[in-house]
């Protein structure tokens, strides 16, 4: 196979046939994580630690299989492919099981409570998990070129962050309809987990995997883990990608209690201020992409993630009583960044794996994928965990107006937390060591090889 062939760029369909698989993966990662917490305390009625305490045992558990499903997939072998199998087999179950952890239960012993929902959530993780890890693992093998990769993940997350949309917008739409919260959740947990089977066999049958991966020689698992922990820039790359992602996580956890409590406004003013953060990440995707291409990615997540710590750090100067106007702003100037933080860490993720075929001449797309993803949910579901501990020990009381020391800690989560960590995720960025001319060397070495 030559070169161009091997490095051609993917058509604009093809793009477009992967992206929509992430509808699925959007929709319910982002249900849960803006409304789950919520609907724990205030529906189901979990006191906020055992509802932290749920949501941070099915993310952890999700996290420890992300890895071994990766590792699994790497090794696969079908008429399939890989990671295909993965997509056709594991979706319907995640959709149901996704649809049960959103059921209320005549229980009202808080242990059993929590038990039974601690149980759900490791259901719906694994299987969520054996569905997304060989999504993303597709991927890094689907183009191999520096910049075409960019408006691969372009188009991923362009349904990925439209679908957050949905997410944000929908759920509450339904759940309002009925005068019985819990009825209502029900019905949207069925509707959206019904549609999320079809975006991923979209993907499954629009999309074909390189054979000459399948025939890649595999390492075992401990050599795997290994060799995952010394390729330092992918050591950095995650990093990255865990920072400003941990952040996406609590700004969306703590949006609706700083709405709710804080600014003292209905619950259906959510889906305006998140429609307007989420179209603003989508249609800012395209320049992002443009600015990657003239000064390449590193530079253009710091001024990204720049750009929205600043944001972050002026939500304190919000008050009760201010214009819908300026909070529809701030919405829209956050949506700036959160384009950045979707985009740029996977694109310099991926890049990793062909620096680590160079090293290890095996394809471990599904090692990378999870073991990234291991470390970003594991750190995410303790920040929500710390989220729960910060409103319980503030006094936190759910459906009531609330105390100077929680709203104090509301404000402090959903600002301060996030700008510090995204400076931190800027310092880290600096040492990422993989520009584009590096990555046409190693692609070249690897042209040659094969």
């Amino acid at each position: 196979m030559t070169k161009a062939k091997k490095n051609q760029k993917l058509p604009f369909v093809r793009k477009l046939l992967f992206g929509v698989g992430d509808s699925t993966n959007s929709l319910f990662f982002t249900v849960i994580m803006l409304y789950y917490l919520f609907f724990l305390t205030d529906v189901v009625g979990l006191t906020p630690v055992l509802a932290g305490a749920v949501i941070f045992i099915g993310k952890a558990w999700d996290a420890i299989t992300d890895p071994a499903i990766g590792y699994f997939s790497d090794k696969t072998k079908s008429r399939w492919g890989r990671r295909r199998p993965y997509l056709l087999f594991g979706i319907v179950p995640a959709c149901l099981s996704f649809i049960l952890i959103w059921q209320k239960f005549p229980i009202e012993n808080q242990t059993l409570l929590f038990l039974t929902y601690v149980g759900l959530n490791l259901v719906f993780w694994l299987f969520f998990t054996i569905v997304a890890i060989p999504y993303a693992a597709l991927m890094p093998e689907l183009s191999l070129d520096y910049d075409d990769r960019t408006s691969l993940i372009s188009a991923r997350m362009s349904f990925s962050i439209v679908f957050g949309l949905v997410a944000a917008a929908v759920p509450m739409s339904i759940v309002g309809a009925y005068t019985n919260k819990s009825a209502g959740y029900a019905v949207m947990a069925t509707i959206l987990g019904l549609f999320g089977i079809v975006p991923i066999l979209i993907t499954f049958f629009g999309t074909r995997e390189r054979k000459e991966f399948q025939e890649k020689a595999s390492l075992s698992i401990v050599s795997a883990f290994r060799e995952t922990m010394r390729n330092k820039a992918f050591m950095i790359a995650m990093l990255i990608f865990l920072l400003s992602w941990v952040c996406v996580d609590i700004v969306g956890a703590v949006f609706i209690y700083f709405i709710t409590y804080w600014i003292c406004l209905p619950d259906g003013y959510m889906s305006l201020f998140l429609g307007v953060l989420f179209v603003t990440a989508v249609l800012f995707l395209p320049f992002w992409v443009f600015v990657s291409s003239k000064i390449g990615k590193k530079k253009t997540y710091i001024i990204g993630m720049s750009f929205w710590a600043v944001v972050m750090t002026f939500s304190f100067l919000l008050r009760p009583g201010i214009p819908i106007t300026v909070l529809v702003f701030f919405s829209f100037l956050a949506g700036i960044g959160v384009s950045t933080a979707h985009l740029i860490p996977w694109a310099m993720i991926i890049d990793c794996v062909d620096l680590d075929e160079l090293k290890t001449k095996a394809r471990r797309e599904g090692m990378y994928t999870g073991f990234t993803l291991f470390l970003q949910k594991f750190a995410s579901a303790f920040a929500i965990f710390i989220t729960g501990l910060f409103l319980e020990f503030s006094g936190y009381v759910e459906n009531m107006a609330q105390n100077e020391d929680a709203l104090f800690a509301i404000r402090f989560v959903f600002g301060s937390i996030p700008a510090l960590l995204l400076i931190l995720s800027i310092i880290v960025a600096a040492k990422y060591p993989i520009t584009k001319e590096k990555y046409e060397e190693i692609r070249a070495k690897l042209d040659k090889r094969r």
